[in-house]
């Protein structure tokens, strides 16, 4: 068995009646974490959160016995004040609900008002708003008020961090990277692979009845700069097989479908190709071509992509010295089925594992820190952030495609 997800990241649960031995060692792991938490009291959040983990849920709507966790909306993201959703009700119907929380279900509540700044246990701050830095450091908190640097864009689309106002001010850090505090993606699922499979009906030839012919390669792109030069190797690639481009980089998708849906059922490759090169920066072009399940993600970044699938699902654009090359590649995939279905032959091993939504991290994360007495402030967080860790794709003199 392999785990496929950056890592195994605390606070997931499987949403999953399949009583595997993967199941009960991930819920005894944790069932272990919290008894060995000194002076847990019964009447505490986490402790009926360990009675959870030992026996299936029963209950929704379950009254906490004592304080629950107040997270703020401390600035809007991209203009909206309760981020994802379209006001209060929808956070709690979309993020902190029974099937996305199912241990923290009306374990956190939220605010976007600044009154309730003093009684708040962690306040969500996205650092491509506009920041009164000066503010943010005068605001008098106590040692269990969290500040959490909110980012899913790379450090090329991102702001300076250099100045000495950011010393110490977050304690969380909630990004796109593995190693952040709490995670921030779009991945929706990770997978554990068995060496047997635990789904042989698998209907691999399903996958091609909806495929048109002449439909090979696509793309959904709506920035059209970005410095991996995605849109460069696209047009070079252009030159030796079929690829269509939509979005604002490319043609209007067909009135009335949703685009991707389309894209994944209708082409045979999907590329994934992300606008910054990023260490561990993937977005949901790779994300939800791997969802889909309907498509081969052709991919064009800095991640490890076989820590969300194996390498036999997807295909490395730096694998190949050139456009051309790859282009060849995928015209023999497409016109030999066997070796293209070869791509999805490892969903029938891979256990599918729901991941919860960053808000249901959050909220866990706040009550077991406050039960281990676990402080932090980031000191250095533009060199956490803005180290050298962005590249260039692009040709060399002997007109070879590498990283640079």
């Amino acid at each position: 068995m392999k785990l496929h997800y950056n890592q195994p990241v605390p606070y997931y649960t499987i949403l999953s009646n399949n009583q595997t031995e993967i199941t009960l060692s991930i819920r005894h792991s944790w069932i272990e974490i919290i008894e060995s938490l000194d002076n847990l009291n019964k009447d505490s959040i986490l402790y009926f959160i360990l009675q959870s983990l030992r026996k299936p849920i029963e209950t929704i709507n379950y009254s906490w016995p004592n304080k629950t966790k107040l997270i703020l909306y401390y600035t809007k993201f991209f203009g909206g004040n309760y981020w994802y959703n379209k006001d209060a009700n929808s956070v709690y119907a979309n993020d902190l609900n029974f099937n996305h929380c199912p241990l923290a279900v009306n374990a956190c509540r939220i605010s976007i008002d600044h009154k309730s700044f003093n009684e708040s246990d962690a306040s969500l701050i996205h650092l491509r708003e506009s920041l009164n830095l000066k503010k943010l450091n005068n605001l008098s908190r106590n040692q269990n008020q969290r500040f959490v640097f909110f980012l899913k864009e790379s450090p090329v689309h991102s702001p300076n961090l250099a100045s000495k106002d950011y010393t110490y001010l977050f304690n969380y850090t909630q990004t796109y990277r593995p190693d952040s505090d709490i995670t921030a993606t779009t991945l929706q699922d990770f997978f554990w692979l068995f060496n047997y499979k635990i789904y042989p009906n698998y209907d691999l030839q399903s996958i091609l009845e909806t495929k048109k012919p002449k439909k090979l390669l696509v793309a959904i792109v709506s920035n059209c700069g970005g410095s991996s030069n995605r849109l460069k190797y696209i047009k070079e690639l252009q030159q030796y097989i079929s690829v269509d481009v939509y979005g604002s980089c490319g043609q209007r998708c067909p009135k009335g479908i949703d685009c991707r849906q389309y894209a994944y059922s209708t082409y045979k490759f999907y590329l994934s190709f992300e606008n910054s090169l990023c260490d561990e920066y993937v977005t949901e072009k790779f994300f939800f071509a791997l969802h889909s399940a309907r498509i081969i993600p052709v991919v064009l970044g800095y991640a490890r992509y076989d820590h969300y699938m194996p390498s036999s699902g997807y295909i490395d654009v730096r694998n190949f010295t050139s456009p051309r090359e790859l282009a060849t590649y995928l015209d023999y995939l497409n016109r030999n089925t066997t070796a293209y279905l070869e791509y999805f032959q490892w969903r029938q091993y891979a256990l599918h594992i729901k991941l919860p939504k960053y808000m249901c991290e959050l909220c866990l994360k706040l009550f077991v820190d406050a039960k281990d007495h676990k402080q932090q402030s980031l000191e250095h967080i533009n060199d956490y952030w803005n180290r050298k860790q962005c590249h260039r794709y692009d040709k060399n003199q002997n007109g070879i495609w590498t990283m640079k």
